[in-house]
C-alpha cells in the first residue's frame, strides 16, 4: 500500500465522517493530486482508494509562463493603464512589451496609456 489511502480506514483512523472524507478527496482529484480507485471491502461495502497522480515535469520557459499570466490577468481587467501594469511584477515591463509586440495586448487610445487584449492567440 505504498502511497495508497484507503478512505474508510483513513476516515476511521482520523474520526472524520464519510461525508468530509468524500469532500476531502474530491478537492485532492479535482486538483488532479490524486487517482481514485473504487473497490469493494470484506464487509460487502465500496470504499475509494487514492494514489498520488503521476505528474509530468515539462520545463516552462519563464518568459512565456510570464507572458501568459499576463494576458490572462489582462484579460481579466478588459481595459487597463499600460503605466500601471508595469508596475505589477518585476517582469510586468518586459512581458508587456513582448505581448505589444505580438499584437496579442493594443492601445486603445491615441496616447497610448491604455492596453487591451486584442483577441489574438498569444500561445507560445
Amino acid at each position: 500500500m505504498n502511497g495508497e489511502v484507503r478512505m474508510d480506514e483513513w476516515a476511521s483512523i482520523n474520526a472524520v465522517t464519510t461525508s468530509r472524507a468524500r469532500t476531502a478527496r474530491t478537492k485532492l482529484a479535482a486538483l488532479s493530486l490524486v487517482t481514485s480507485e473504487e473497490v469493494h471491502t470484506d464487509a460487502g461495502y465500496h470504499s475509494v482508494v487514492l494514489r498520488p497522480a503521476e505528474r509530468q515535469t515539462t520545463p516552462v520557459d519563464f518568459d512565456d509562463a510570464t507572458r501568459t499570466l499576463l494576458l490572462a490577468a489582462l484579460g481579466a481587467c478588459v481595459v487597463a493603464d499600460a503605466k500601471e501594469v508595469r508596475k505589477w511584477n518585476d517582469w510586468s515591463s518586459l512581458a508587456l512589451d513582448s505581448l505589444i509586440d505580438e499584437g496579442a495586448v493594443v492601445f486603445v487610445d491615441p496616447a497610448a496609456r491604455y492596453v487591451v487584449t486584442s483577441g489574438l492567440s498569444s500561445d507560445p
